[in-house]
């Protein structure tokens, strides 16, 4: 399909179309850049690295592709041949102590530059020396040409290809009946053809009445259009309690997702008051066997609507997520946008369609990479700052289970976040304490966490003297500058404590100028 120079320009996927538009929309906005990073201790030869990154390009032609406009419309253009280097930058002057700092710090600027979708290549290799030993490999990639499931893909050919440069043989790869233009032209047809039209019906079924926006109290006003800044924090799980989740799924006949995805439900219907959910996830779109070993962006999102109506217990919450689940992924073939479409959701600037929060699991580790003689381990979590949902939150599932929230910094503070982690990590221990209590009176802090604030608080009972209401006024606006403290309902527009402050300060100067002493009763004529 490639041989002789650029082949014609194809179609793109239905999720490279958007990912175009998209990138119309907002050039340079690294917001759909995958990213690796991975440490890299022992004799490595970064010739046969290199050497390996270009053979896995050679054979996949989605490594090889651009998106270009014609008469207005993505199409992919595929190269018969594209060189991509993985340049050295030599670091061995950094002490051993800073090495990981740098590392991390490196990755988040490798994984936070973007690509030229037209131009291309959409992915760049480079690596980190500190020492003959000791290496960091950088690898990021366009999300039009790559996904989840094809770093395990990717990761997998370099090994093989790796071993066979240091051998000085061939890389022993199976043929590759099918490529990613293939896939396109194959899912173009079929939506053409309505072979998909049962699953938009049962989409529009499933959606029909859904609340547009999940509004999770936040700490900042919506802002009229998302900035897509974000931010990322991390929590661990304790082992035993990880356990103690995998074993309630497997008595429950539930996957390990299904469970978490449920105490996830409960934490936000329990900050929102809401009992009729929708969360977004992702699935692996690759229905046919010829597509699982390919390199391309297969991924689709899909809605999961879960009702907490009628105060179910967590085991009846369980049973209700599983046929959500299994539900949604045997219509996963619809792409994602396609349902949007026929919703017709009023578009707002401010926020993502059809849902506000992301979900997902994926596995720990690096998975299939294997280079002899070198220990792989991921790089510590990477902060791009930038985030497409309010509130998202991948629980990655290895040696051990850690929840990564990423949020958007328009809304949040780290500390609101922070919390949310630890009440979904109590509601976790609370379902494996007894699945047959109720959503409801499920905890959302720990004893230990819940017995450290009321010692606190009852400090302060003791410590406090009788105060005013401007008293408290006063130590909350010294407190808490940046909080929001007044909202108009009708615009949206807000005072924070330390807006307030000043504004009914200059009201009190006013007042007392024209007259007004202490007991004086005033009228305030403001908007509700």
């Amino acid at each position: 399909m490639t041989a002789g120079g650029p082949v014609e320009a194809l179609p793109a996927s239905s999720g490279q179309e958007r990912l175009w538009f998209f990138d119309q929309l907002e050039p340079g906005n690294p917001l759909y850049n995958v990213h690796f990073a991975v440490r890299l201790r022992g004799p490595l030869r970064p010739d046969a690295l290199a050497a390996a990154v270009q053979t896995v390009v050679d054979r996949h032609e989605a490594l090889r592709t651009t998106l270009r406009a014609v008469d207005g419309q993505p199409r992919q253009v595929i190269t018969a041949s594209v060189e991509v280097p993985t340049r050295v930058t030599d670091l061995t002057s950094v002490p051993a102590t800073d090495r990981a700092g740098t590392a991390s710090g490196r990755a988040a600027e490798h994984a936070r530059t973007a690509f030229d979708l037209a131009t291309g290549p959409l992915l760049r290799s480079d690596l980190l020396r500190f020492a003959d030993d000791d290496h960091a490999w950088l690898l990021t990639l366009h999300h039009a040409v790559c996904d989840g499931w094809s770093a395990e893909v990717l990761f997998g050919e370099v090994s093989e290809a790796y071993l066979a440069a240091v051998q000085h043989r061939p890389a022993d790869l199976p043929d590759l009946p099918l490529q990613y233009a293939d896939f396109a032209l194959w899912q173009r047809d079929v939506l053409a053809d309505g072979g998909l039209a049962d699953q938009l019906d049962h989409w529009r079924q499933r959606l029909d009445g859904a609340a547009p926006l999940l509004d999770l109290p936040t700490d900042h006003p919506r802002p009229a259009t998302q900035s897509y800044a974000g931010a990322l924090l991390e929590a661990v799980v304790p082992d035993d309690l990880a356990g103690a989740v995998r074993d309630l799924a497997r008595r429950e006949r539930a996957t390990p997702f299904m469970t978490l995805l449920a105490a996830f439900a409960v934490v936000l219907h329990r900050h929102t008051g809401v009992d009729d959910l929708v969360v977004g996830t992702a699935v692996g779109g690759r229905g046919r066997v010829e597509l699982e070993r390919l390199v391309g962006f297969f991924t689709n999102t899909v809605a999961l609507r879960v009702d907490l109506r009628g105060e179910p217990t967590f085991r009846d919450l369980l049973a209700r997520t599983r046929t959500v689940v299994a539900d949604a992924q045997s219509h996963a073939d619809l792409p994602f946008e396609q349902v949007v479409q026929a919703l017709r959701p009023d578009r707002e600037p401010s926020y993502h369609p059809v849902f506000q929060v992301m979900f997902d699991v994926q596995p720990g580790g690096l998975g299939a990479l294997r280079l002899p003689g070198v220990r792989a381990t991921d790089v510590p979590v990477l902060d791009r700052r930038i985030s497409l949902f309010d509130f998202s939150v991948s629980v990655v599932d290895g040696d051990e289970l850690r929840l990564v929230a990423e949020y958007a910094t328009d809304l949040f503070t780290a500390d609101t976040v922070g919390r949310l982690l630890a009440a979904y990590q109590a509601v976790l221990a609370g379902v494996v304490a007894d699945p047959d209590r109720p959503v409801g009176a499920l905890p959302l802090m720990t004893a230990a966490e819940r017995d450290r604030i009321l010692a606190a608080a009852d400090r302060r009972e003791q410590a406090a003297q009788p105060a005013t209401l401007t008293d408290v006024f006063a130590a909350t606006a010294e407190r808490s500058p940046d909080a929001p403290a007044l909202l108009d309902a009708a615009t949206g527009v807000g005072y924070d404590y330390r807006e307030l402050r000043a504004w009914s300060g200059d009201v009190a100067a006013r007042l007392h100028a024209a007259g007004v002493r202490r007991g004086d009763l005033v009228a305030l004529l403001c908007r509700r």
